[in-house]
């Protein structure tokens, strides 16, 4: 398994891989995994994984990557997964999805980049909020109103 996660998102996926009878579990830097993408020009190929328990060597075509792994010990993610009591399920087409969160990705910037969802009986609203934008039909802050009060007037007037 791979996980990614962050103070509030997880990611998990299963990829299948020849690993003998040996199991570890280690921490990789992101940096290390961008790069380790980069160098994996070939979708079809194989990509050699071996660590010490400090260090993690990548091999790719003919390309070895050396990068040093973070020491500790990662979040038990499975029991977080098992221990979670979820409370809403939405069904959607994949592509309907993506196509909406893209839209709604193009009002986000700074870096807050917010989306929100929005479940109703019939469908999902998705929505966008950058650092410095309202939403269009959403609240504003008093700080919002401020702030737009204040570019309006050295802007406009």
């Amino acid at each position: 398994h791979l996980c990614g996660m962050d103070g509030y998102r997880m990611a998990v996926s299963k990829v299948e891989a020849d690993t003998g009878d040996e199991e570890f579990n280690i921490i990789i830097p992101r940096k290390t995994v961008v790069d380790m993408l980069g160098i994996c020009t070939d979708a079809e190929g194989e990509m050699t994984l071996r660590s010490d328990g400090k260090h993690i060597a990548v091999l790719s075509g003919k390309t070895e990557l050396m990068s040093q792994l973070i020491a500790g010990a990662y979040a038990a993610y499975k029991q977080i997964i098992q221990n979670t009591k979820h409370t809403c399920r939405v069904l959607f087409k994949t592509q309907a999805l993506k196509d909406a969160a893209t839209r709604a990705m193009v009002m986000c910037e700074g870096k807050n980049n917010l989306l929100k969802l929005n479940v109703l009986d019939d469908g999902m609203i998705i929505s966008g909020m950058g650092d410095n934008l309202l939403a269009p039909s959403g609240e504003a802050t008093r700080a919002q109103v401020a702030q737009m009060l204040k570019n309006f007037v050295q802007n406009v007037m």
